[in-house]
């Protein structure tokens, strides 16, 4: 599968999940320690917005991805929609994958820097499926491409503090757990915090 195609069928898998978070869920806690599912959805909107930014080839001046300004409003779906759209737009837009994407953290090429967002959503996913108690099961092809950037970045960011000591779990465990752990997240986190 290319970038683009494992994008378009990642965004797919969160507008379902945000279709299925009800309001009286936003307040609860997320396997990213210090936020809620408001807090999660907000960063992945304002994410959204960003890397259409770097996409877009436009300045993201003194932004700051752990900064970002409450973006939902009263209707967190509408508000991931219109993101989504967005970068979906940036992203496909020709010429995007030509030019260097200036991200917060560094400037890379446009294919890294769709790789890079494509593995962000499919990780939050993750986080915004156990949160909210819904299924998440990405189709093994996004999950064997996502972990080899997963590894790629973090091999190159884990004292960034963006990534938290990879979790010990079994060589056997499915890869998705495999991936969430070595991201800094406990696989069981559903079952330690119920």
């Amino acid at each position: 599968m290319d970038t683009m195609r494992n994008v378009d069928a990642v965004a797919g898998l969160i507008d379902t999940l945000v279709a299925g978070v009800g309001a009286e869920q936003l307040d609860d806690p997320t396997p990213c320690t210090e936020w809620s599912v408001r807090h999660l959805l907000n960063h992945l909107v304002g994410g959204g917005y960003l890397f259409a930014m770097a996409a877009n080839g436009d300045p993201l001046g003194d932004l700051a991805p752990d900064e970002t300004p409450d973006l939902l409003g009263d209707d967190p779906a509408a508000a991931w929609a219109g993101s989504c759209a967005t970068v979906l737009r940036a992203f496909h837009a020709p010429g995007a994958f030509d030019r260097t994407w200036n991200l917060p953290f560094a400037s890379v090429p446009g294919e890294i820097g769709a790789q890079i967002a494509f593995s962000d959503l499919l990780i939050h996913g993750w986080d915004l499926a156990t949160a909210t108690h819904q299924p998440y099961a990405p189709p093994p092809e996004l999950l064997t491409h996502a972990d080899g950037v997963l590894r790629m970045i973090i091999g190159s960011d884990r004292d960034s503090h963006s990534f938290g000591p990879a979790v010990a779990v079994d060589d056997d465990a499915p890869l998705l757990d495999r991936m969430v752990a070595v991201t800094g997240r406990d696989p069981a986190w559903a079952s330690v915090v119920a």
